[in-house]
């Protein structure tokens, strides 16, 4: 899943999933996404669940005593939040509103999707 994207982002703070990232979804059978904070910029990450569980997996094994890991493995894992969406419809994902206030999209009526892998 790669491209720029501009989508709009409701009163409520959902979006909408473009057309070439759902049909991904749906073709490895994908029914929720894990949105968190990037750890080195005020932007989210967006992760299908798969790739979810193999991120977290790595995360979980590094040594947590190590100040900088741990600030990763709290910003990262931390503020994950697992959002379930209907793959027959248009895909509405509710970005939790501490998440949107990270980002600062709270007010924004479009963002920027940025597909890298």
């Amino acid at each position: 899943m790669y491209g720029f994207n501009t989508v709009s982002l409701d009163k409520k703070g959902r979006l909408a999933i473009p057309a070439k990232y759902r049909s991904h979804l749906i073709n490895n059978s994908e029914t929720k996404i894990v949105i968190t904070k990037d750890p080195q910029y005020p932007s989210l990450k967006v992760y299908p669940e798969s790739q979810w569980h193999e991120i977290s997996n790595k995360l979980e094994s590094l040594q947590g005593l190590d100040p900088i890991v741990r600030n990763l493995q709290w910003t990262i894992l931390g503020n994950a939040s697992v959002l379930e969406f209907d793959p027959s419809s248009r895909m509405l994902v509710l970005i939790p509103s501490d998440l949107r206030k990270y980002a600062d999209i709270s007010d924004q009526k479009q963002i920027s999707l940025i597909g890298m892998g």
